[in-house]
C-alpha cells in the first residue's frame, strides 16, 4: 500500500510508540545509556501525558519482556485488582444486575505505576528521576494538542475523528459540569482546544515530583532502595491516602488496603512453535491465549 512515510532503518535499536514525543523520549534514554527496558518505561510515562484518552498512570501496564541476560520471556502482570469491597452483593445491594464498565464503581487499584516501577527495578538500570524527566518536563512546559486528544481531523475543520468518542470534545460537558479538575487541565479557557494550542499539566508534574522526593530520600541506600521507596509513598504513603480520601468523597470502593497489599506478579507466558518461531503471549487473563490458538488452526 502506498505511503508518504519513509521506511525507518537503524542498526542498533527501534521504538514505536503511539506519539512522537514518547519515541523521543525512549531515544533520549538510549542515548544516555539506557536498555530497552529504560527507554520502554520513559516511552510509557511520556504517553500518559500526551495520550491520557489512550493510558495514565491509573491505568494498567501488562508487559511482555524478553531478559536477555536469563535468555528467558517473562510476563508482567500490570492489571488492576478489584477494590476488596467490590462484591457481588455489593453491586446487588445497588440495584445493579452487572458490574459497571465506568465510573468509580468500576475502578481498580492503579497498577501502572507498579508494573513500571518494577520493570525498572528487575530489568532496567536507570533510576526514577532519569526516566521521569521526559514526562516531567511536558507535564510542566507542555505540549502541544494533537487532532485525536482534541478530537477534531484537520482535514475537515470542525469534523470529528472515528476515534473521537474519547476525545476532549467528546467529554467536553462531562469535563465542564462533572469533573472541574480535568477541565482546568484539558479546556484551560472553558473551550476544547485546538491541534497545535499547548496543554501543561501541573498537578501531573506535582505527583511525579512527590515521587522523586521519596526515590532521593533513599537514593544513598542504592537504585532499588529508591524504586522502593517511590512505590511505597504510591502505595502505602500519602498519596495512597490522597487517591482513597478521594475516592471514598465521591463514591468509589478502594480502600487504603487495596492498595497496601498490590504487587505486580512475574508470571511465565503462554506459548507455541508457529513456522518455526516461538511466539509468547500473556496469559489468560488476556487475549494471548485466544490468540495463540488461531496461530495453530
Amino acid at each position: 500500500m502506498p505511503t508518504w512515510y519513509p521506511m525507518v532503518m537503524g542498526r542498533e535499536v527501534m521504538l514505536a510508540t503511539e506519539h512522537y514525543l514518547s519515541a523521543a523520549a525512549g531515544a533520549r534514554i538510549f542515548a544516555q545509556g539506557g536498555n530497552a527496558i529504560d527507554a520502554a518505561v520513559a516511552a510509557t510515562f511520556v504517553e500518559g501525558a500526551v495520550n491520557p484518552h489512550m493510558h495514565t498512570i491509573g491505568g494498567e501496564a501488562p508487559m511482555l519482556i524478553y531478559d536477555a541476560r536469563m535468555q528467558r520471556v517473562v510476563v508482567l502482570n500490570g492489571n488492576m485488582t478489584a477494590p476488596a469491597r467490590a462484591t457481588i452483593e455489593y453491586y446487588r445491594s445497588l440495584g445493579m444486575s452487572l458490574v459497571p464498565h465506568q465510573g468509580l464503581l468500576a475502578a481498580g487499584v492503579p497498577a501502572a505505576f507498579d508494573s513500571l516501577v518494577t520493570a525498572l527495578a528487575e530489568f532496567g538500570t536507570k533510576s526514577l528521576a532519569e526516566i521521569l524527566e521526559p514526562a516531567l518536563v511536558i507535564a510542566e512546559q507542555g505540549f502541544p494538542v494533537h487532532a485525536g486528544l482534541a478530537g477534531e481531523d484537520p482535514s475537515h475543520g470542525e469534523g470529528l475523528m472515528a476515534g473521537a468518542g474519547a476525545s476532549i470534545r467528546h467529554f467536553a460537558e462531562k469535563f465542564r459540569n462533572e469533573w472541574p479538575s480535568t477541565a482546568r487541565v484539558y479546556m484551560p479557557n472553558g473551550e476544547v482546544p485546538r491541534p497545535g494550542d499547548i496543554i501543561c499539566n501541573p498537578a501531573l508534574a506535582a505527583f511525579f515530583r512527590r515521587l522523586l522526593d521519596a526515590e532521593a530520600g533513599a537514593r544513598k541506600s542504592g537504585r532499588r532502595s529508591g524504586l522502593d521507596a517511590a512505590r511505597a509513598r504510591f502505595y502505602r504513603g500519602d498519596i495512597a491516602r490522597d487517591i482513597v480520601t478521594w475516592s471514598e468523597a465521591h463514591g468509589g470502593l478502594l480502600q487504603l488496603s487495596d492498595l497496601a497489599s498490590f504487587r505486580t506478579r512475574i508470571e511465565t507466558p503462554v506459548a507455541v512453535d508457529y513456522r518455526g518461531v516461538r511466539v509468547f503471549k500473556c496469559g489468560p487473563w488476556s487475549q494471548g491465549p485466544v490468540f495463540l490458538q488461531q496461530l495453530r488452526l
